[in-house]
């Protein structure tokens, strides 16, 4: 059975017994309203420093006279709870996990080195009056039994319900994701409707979050994670469904566009200057150093650069051959503005497969940009990567060049200190300093 099939014949049955009643908007002004973020990494709100919509919900609340205090063991100030996207909140507690699926909401387990309760033991810590629950873009993801995964969230719904009666439940259909992945997203919203009717209908205090619907790739920061213009959209949403207000819409910020167009027929203009390899250098590009947890955009691990007299043209994205051969790990690679935080290329999806990481012997999997990008003289960009992949243990940030010629050969890398250990960004004693993202250029002449 497909998901869509199963979607299309959903059962309404329910043992529940449930409190019928005619339920109003789950948030009302006079009394501070425990609220649990309950769901995946975009609850936990990578890769801002505000929680994702944490923040910005709770400003709108507050603005317009509620008071809620969100609950939630994770970024509770305890060190094994700290996620790093919550620094900015002075009440960020929520149940958020990177990687997680509905499953181990229900059972409990580890997701990216955090431990997570099972529903039941949850609910009974957190005690929460409103959930806003947003889960299953991981099982898409992970493809985890397809065809199941409608009845999986039945299933938690019946728990949360079961263990009480009373909580007001928000359900959010997932953010959309960028490319063929966003066509099992849609199958998998359009079910969230039919198991709030069905709960509705049992008596419970329950509404649908329509956030597939309010977010499009533009407020998308790696094709999966909502950038802050998406995560503020988000907040609207929650807003709304929570008071019954409608907020000031948010305007999706304009993608970015190169700073010079190809030319009529198509090619790329091709910048004068060097391609010779220096240690720090790449042609008439300098490299300052590794960063990391950037705050223009969703990457993690990375280094900034500043171009020269004459503009770059990029022509591919790529990323590290990570962990043992054969090991498949998905990351998103991009480059951003640093002036203006703005993302110049498409966030790219790179699958590698392990492979030798010693220094000039390292490889790199490559993806050609659907055009060539080009980068403006003397600017300064960031280059950027994070993984969807949870069983590595960590990334080395130097950085690494090739002509665009031929990216399996030639791969100089060359130290951009500090190293850093990821997830963790210790500070790294080890040896080569290896790199995780990674861009091609295309092929130019020298300068006179």
């Amino acid at each position: 059975m497909t998901l869509k099939s199963f979607v299309i014949s959903l059962s309404l049955g329910c043992a529940l017994a449930a409190p019928f009643a005619v339920h109003s908007a789950p948030l009302s002004k006079g009394t501070t309203v425990r609220v649990l973020p309950l769901g995946d990494s975009i609850t936990e709100g990578k890769f801002l420093t505000t929680g994702g919509y944490r923040q910005p919900l709770q400003d709108l609340l507050k603005d317009a006279g509620y008071n809620i205090t969100y609950v939630g063991k994770e970024d509770n100030g305890e060190l094994a709870n700290d996620t790093g996207f919550a620094k900015a909140m002075a009440n960020p507690n929520h149940e958020g996990y990177g990687s997680i699926r509905i499953d181990q909401i229900i059972k409990g387990g580890g997701a990216e080195g955090h431990s997570v309760l099972p529903i039941n033991a949850t609910l009974d810590t957190d005690k929460p009056d409103v959930v806003l629950l947003m889960i299953g873009t991981n099982d898409l993801l992970q493809t985890r039994d397809l065809h199941n995964v409608v009845s999986r969230l039945d299933s938690l719904l019946q728990m949360i319900f079961a263990n009480k009666k009373t909580v007001k439940l928000v359900v959010a259909a997932p953010t959309p994701m960028a490319g063929e992945r966003d066509k099992l997203t849609a199958i998998y919203g359009s079910a969230i409707p039919l198991l709030v009717e069905k709960y509705k209908g049992l008596g419970f205090d329950i509404s649908e979050a329509d956030m597939y619907s309010a977010l499009d790739a533009s407020d998308l920061g790696d094709g999966v994670h909502p950038n802050a213009t998406g995560y503020a959209k988000m907040a609207n949403v929650w807003f709304q469904v929570l008071t019954g207000i409608t907020p000031k819409p948010i305007v999706s910020a304009k993608p970015a566009t190169p700073a010079t167009p190809a030319t009529a027929s198509g090619s790329p203009t091709a910048p004068q200057s060097t391609i010779a390899a220096a240690p720090g250098k790449q042609g008439a590009m300098s490299f300052s150093g590794a960063v990391r947890d950037y705050a223009g955009g969703p990457f993690c691990l990375g280094f900034k650069f500043t171009t020269g007299p004459d503009e770059v043209v990029v022509t591919g994205l790529g990323y590290l051959n990570d962990g043992a051969t054969g090991e498949f790990a998905t990351h998103s690679v991009g480059i951003y503005a640093d002036a203006t935080k703005e993302l110049v290329t498409p966030a790219t999806q790179v699958t590698t497969s392990g492979g030798d990481l010693t220094g000039e012997n390292a490889t790199f999997t490559y993806l050609s940009l659907p055009s060539p990008v080009h980068l403006s003289a003397n600017t300064t960009y960031v280059i950027g990567g994070t993984t969807m992949h949870t069983g590595f243990l960590k990334h080395e940030s130097g950085l690494g060049m090739t002509d665009g010629i031929s990216p399996a050969s030639a791969v100089a890398v060359y130290e951009a200190g500090p190293k850093l250990t990821y997830p963790s960004h210790a500070i790294s004693t080890n040896g080569a300093a290896n790199i995780g993202p990674n861009f091609i250029t295309a092929k130019t002449a020298a300068s006179k």
